[in-house]
């Protein structure tokens, strides 16, 4: 299967919203709600992800 340039430039760098989510479930795997609270405790609290974000963020990364 051939990777597309394009498509990789596309990604890079991740939107933060997405470097975080991924970061989150490296771990393990997490609903909605874990993601979110990972997130919040890994940054200190300096980023309170709301769930719209999270869904936009990963109907992206599926597409």
């Amino acid at each position: 299967m051939a990777i597309d340039q394009e498509d990789v430039d596309a990604l890079i760098p991740l939107p933060p919203a997405t470097f975080h989510i991924l970061i989150a479930l490296a771990d393990e795997d997490r609903h909605g709600y874990a993601i979110i609270q990972d997130i919040a405790a890994r940054t200190g609290h300096e980023i309170q992800m709301s769930a719209g974000t999270l869904y936009r963020s990963i109907q992206r990364m599926q597409e």
